[in-house]
């Protein structure tokens, strides 16, 4: 029985990483991780791992698709007060990354995963949809303004079910 292409998938990561580095806004910061120490100057960026599920009305008799999210964290290091510009700032970021995002459906051509990932799910078909959130982050004492990207991924017959 044929099983989940786990290389293909752990290759959505490394995809989602470069994907982020290409837009070119992060001076080569882009991080498959929290990051161990603040950011120190301009905008950074990391990708989290989010949550994996099954989607019923994506899967058929024999294979069952999935939802994978990954949580996309824009950073920026708050200057002191009055903060003026750190928000658009951000807002650029963010939006160049969605725009990106939303350009790119596939987000993985060329790769070990091609074929993998249905659609990102720009509109929310299958739950949250493609979005941002704004908030603060307090990180050894720095604070930093953060969004955090929802960038949810359909993915074509995860897993095979017993026959």
């Amino acid at each position: 029985m044929a099983g989940l292409d786990v290389d293909a998938v752990v290759a959505l990561y490394d995809a989602v990483v470069s994907h982020a580095m290409a837009v070119g806004l992060f001076s080569n910061r882009v991080t498959d991780h929290e990051p161990l120490n603040p950011p120190s100057t301009g905008l950074s960026c990391a990708v989290l791992l989010g949550p994996l599920v099954p989607l019923p009305r994506a899967s058929g008799l024999r294979k069952t698709s999935g939802r994978l999210e990954f949580h996309v964290r824009v950073y920026s290091p708050a200057p002191q007060l009055p903060a003026a510009g750190i928000d658009r700032g951000m807002l650029k970021a963010v939006a160049t990354l969605m725009a990106a995002y939303s350009a790119d459906f596939s987000l993985v051509t060329g790769s070990v995963a091609e074929g993998l990932v249905n659609m990102i799910d720009l509109l929310g078909a299958y739950g949250t949809p493609l979005s941002a959130q704004p908030g603060w982050l307090t990180q050894d004492s720095v604070p930093f303004r953060v969004t955090d990207i929802v960038l949810p991924l359909i993915l074509n017959d995860m897993w095979s079910q017993a026959s």
